[in-house]
């Protein structure tokens, strides 16, 4: 099963929060993960997988006082732009600027890797998050999306400021 977030844009000064329900532990899927997208070309960047043991990382944060093994059944992470600090453990930066230097202007200079994906997202580009789940343990084929609870994503902009574009 796959399902993704409506497109929208992160400043340098946001944060959006990426949390769900860790499938894998729950029993509803062998296999899942978040992807983060460049819409505009619609090829993921970055992203995380139930293969990784870091994947049910900062759920516990939001879960004080609930037992650990109910905080391994979810997962928070915070997703953020470059040149911000990280917040905490659990955040991923998006790549805005090539290892190697800025963005190249012209469109064919090296925006997209050898297997034809994005290797940034420049600041001005709307991102989104796709979701994955993968085969259920019990039935053998993709976990149905009305049988299991979303993941979601939430944006923050600090007080005062104006979000970019949505």
């Amino acid at each position: 099963a796959y399902v993704r977030c409506e497109d929208f844009n992160l400043a340098e000064n946001e944060v959006a929060v990426i949390y769900g329900v860790h499938h894998s532990i729950v029993g509803s899927s062998v296999y899942n993960s978040w992807s983060v997208y460049d819409a505009a070309v619609e090829s993921g960047v970055i992203g995380m997988n139930s293969a990784n043991s870091s994947f049910s990382s900062g759920a516990e944060v939001y879960l004080d006082g609930y037992p650990e093994t109910d905080q391994a059944d979810f997962y928070v992470w915070h997703l953020q732009r470059g040149g911000s600090s990280s917040l905490v453990d659990y955040t991923i930066t998006v790549p805005s600027q090539l290892k190697y230097g800025p963005i190249p202007t012209e469109p064919t200079a090296g925006l997209f890797s050898k297997l034809n994906s994005a290797e940034v997202i420049p600041l001005d580009s709307n991102v989104f998050v796709g979701f994955r789940a993968y085969v259920n343990p019990a039935t053998g084929v993709g976990p149905s999306w009305n049988e299991i609870i979303y993941d979601r994503v939430i944006k923050f902009t600090p007080s005062g400021e104006q979000s970019a574009k949505n």
